[in-house]
């Protein structure tokens, strides 16, 4: 566990710059895929034979999840109207009820290759990754401030 987190830390830590766009930007999420992979894999104590089945299945929930984030993504100006603002309020609730579908339909899925405790630990699992990222770079940014 110390051992992910260091590695996660260094690299996050070592290549993390706001506003990165192009190749470097997808170096670096290609670089949090492949620590979040680690991570998952470690604490879930995945066999190897669970980690093949699982992996694939994860990998296509990411990408659904993925497209459901960039539904969410408008530009959200001052100068929208009311009905515009009701639009995107509908939208915003529209959206994360597909988000919790896609998660209830998932889990499903994953019950069917994974003990159950497996599956239910993900969750949390998921949840330690998203806040020792960003943590991660919270501390980058307080020790760039410096």
């Amino acid at each position: 566990m110390k051992k992910t987190s260091i590695v996660l830390s260094f690299l996050l830590i070592g290549s993390m710059v706001f506003g990165q766009v192009g190749k470097r930007r997808e170096a670096l999420e290609e670089r949090i895929k492949s620590l979040k992979i680690a991570f998952v894999t470690e604490k879930l104590a995945l066999t190897p034979d669970e980690s093949e089945k699982f992996w694939p299945v994860y990998n296509q929930m990411e990408a659904e999840r993925a497209s459901l984030m960039a539904e969410k993504k408008s530009d959200f100006g001052d100068d929208i109207t009311d009905k515009e603002a009701q639009l995107y309020i509908t939208r915003h609730f529209d959206i994360r009820e597909k988000e919790i579908q896609l998660e209830r339909r998932y889990i499903d899925k994953f019950k069917t290759l994974l003990p159950d405790r497996k599956v239910a630990k993900l969750l949390w699992v998921e949840k330690q990754f998203r806040q020792e990222v960003m943590s991660n770079i919270i501390n980058k940014a307080r020790n760039r401030n410096r």
